[in-house]
């Protein structure tokens, strides 16, 4: 994949002169882990466990996956401009030009053509990604349109609950955020990369068993909730059944937030 010196520009005129106040500091310091699970450890090790595993799951998807997410939590928290349950405080929009300006200056802009150019072909779409092979067979790459499922969804919350949630859930098919993409000029998407898995589909009664022993309980066709998380689209189309089990290729995962009406008590602020 390669940087595009020619989109860069467009987008420099286009967005980058009207970001907010000292967004260049945030971009180019060094950013490691932002520091709330030392700020919580008088809460209990229960707590700690939950944000240890989401810590580890946000640092399997990478160095810009990591860095992403805090730029964006810091301008939120400089911008004043909190919701109820600590998740989104930019509008989409401000986010994109947030994350656009950081992919500028880190190097993690790629052009669709670069893309093909580097993957063996493409393999086809869903809703939410067009998925390429990449050149050595062993990856997949996706191009995400974060907010094709919800449109509620910002960066921020893509970022969490469609990397880290399900980096911390999924381990075995983890994502690792590559970089961003303005697809066919037209929107902004999300690059990831994820192993290429291989094999047959499960049956249903086959992934209700897999989820229970994740500690899951179903409440409808699809649907699964524990004390922490909530999973939808849990279909034999989302699942790769192989020798070593089942793999999930592509949930809908949030935090058991109260606003979601299953007795749970997550909230973003935590992660």
């Amino acid at each position: 994949m390669n940087f595009k010196t020619d989109f860069v520009s467009l987008m420099q005129k286009r967005y980058i002169n009207k970001e907010c106040k000292d967004d260049k500091r945030r971009v180019t310091k060094t950013i490691g882990m932002d520091g709330r699970i030392g700020a919580n450890k008088g809460a209990g090790n229960r707590f700690d466990r939950f944000l240890l595993s989401v810590e580890k799951g946000r640092t399997l998807g990478g160095l810009r996956n990591v860095e992403a997410t805090n730029i964006l939590r810091e301008c939120q928290s400089a911008s004043g401009r909190i919701s109820t349950d600590g998740g989104i405080y930019e509008s989409g929009l401000e986010q994109e030009k947030i994350l656009i300006r950081y992919a500028i200056e880190s190097g993690c802009w790629f052009s669709l053509d670069s893309i093909r150019r580097d993957s063996f072909g493409f393999l086809g779409q869903g809703t939410e990604n067009k998925v390429y092979l990449d050149k050595d067979g062993k990856c997949v790459i996706k191009i995400a349109d974060y907010n094709a499922i919800n449109p509620y969804e910002t960066p921020l919350t893509f970022l969490i609950n469609r990397i880290t949630l399900h980096n911390t859930i999924f381990p075995e098919t983890s994502y690792e955020l590559v970089g961003f993409n303005w697809y066919e000029g037209e929107k902004f998407y999300f690059v990831k990369k994820q192993l290429f898995i291989k094999g047959t589909k499960p049956t249903q009664e086959e992934i209700d068993k897999c989820m229970k022993d994740k500690g899951f309980s179903i409440i409808e066709d699809g649907v699964y909730l524990s004390d922490n998380f909530v999973i939808h689209d849990l279909f034999p189309r989302n699942f790769v059944k192989t020798e070593k089990g089942l793999r999930c290729i592509d949930p809908i995962i949030h935090l058991n937030t109260k606003d979601r009406g299953y007795g749970g008590n997550k909230s973003y602020r935590e992660i």
